[in-house]
């Protein structure tokens, strides 16, 4: 025998050894859990949603925030155009960077926005495979997907509301 051949060989064994042992414990969570259909589609319901509500949050924040840095752009290249015909001054140049920190700030928010729509969107996605499927293992992935939106929209939205009542 070739030693291609016993690697290959001893891959293939190793596959099978590896796949065995995965469908055992999918089995054993599958018992643990014991999910009957109506609790599945209670939790399925519950996860699109969660899901949902977490995306039109998003998609409001996200609105929100570019809003505020396209003003906030604004006022700023009306502080650089006064400073560059009228020279600068201490008061301008804490304006100019009052407002770069404003907008980076946004941005932070943006993105975190940004990333609970695609957490909302993969939620949703989800919903829609496991839906036409029972795979009780497969729920907590769902399940999963749901608490990482619901966690960037909080994020999101406790730094706005953090940002308002500073002012």
């Amino acid at each position: 025998m070739s030693v291609k051949k016993i690697s290959r060989t001893v891959i293939s064994l190793r596959q099978r050894q590896s796949s065995k042992m995965l469908k055992e414990f999918l089995h054993d969570i599958c018992q643990l859990v014991q999910m009957n259909s109506n609790q599945y589609d209670d939790y399925l319901s519950f996860c699109f949603t969660i899901a949902t509500t977490m995306f039109a949050s998003g998609i409001s924040i996200l609105t929100l925030t570019v809003a505020f840095i396209a003003n906030k752009r604004d006022a700023l290249k009306t502080l650089t155009t006064n400073a560059k015909q009228n020279g600068f001054s201490l008061t301008i140049a804490k304006q100019i960077d009052a407002a770069q920190r404003f907008i980076k700030g946004m941005k932070d928010i943006t993105n975190k926005a940004i990333y609970a729509i695609g957490a909302s969107v993969c939620s949703t996605l989800l919903y829609c495979v496991f839906k036409s499927i029972n795979p009780t293992i497969f729920i907590h992935i769902l399940g999963l997907s749901v608490v990482v939106a619901v966690s960037f929209v909080c994020v999101c939205l406790f730094r706005l509301c953090k940002w308002y009542y500073r002012k």
